[in-house]
């Protein structure tokens, strides 16, 4: 893939991938965040990766950031009612 430009690790939850564009360059950085043990360190981790991404690149986050989401009946029009959960995690609020 010759728009690839760079891939790294940066943790064992956290990944980014650089891309060439036509117009500009994306970062896409992957993630999956620990359900309660050293969240205050991922999220620290996640900031810093994205700090120290230049501004002129376009930025997306994408992973499982284990939020817990509960019921929203506002939300039944749009499938709020199909939650698993009852109560909303901190990290889904």
């Amino acid at each position: 893939m010759h728009n690839l430009l760079d891939f790294e690790t940066v943790n064992e939850r956290i990944c980014k991938i650089k891309f060439k564009l036509k117009h500009y360059n994306l970062v896409l950085m992957s993630t999956h965040a620990p359900t309660e043990v050293a969240k205050e360190d991922f999220y620290g981790s996640l900031g810093k990766v994205c700090d120290e991404v230049p501004n002129y690149y376009m930025k997306t986050i994408l992973g499982d950031f284990n939020a817990k989401v509960r019921k929203q009946s506002y939300l039944y029009p749009g499938g709020g009612g199909h939650s698993l959960h009852n109560k909303t995690s901190d990290t889904g609020k």
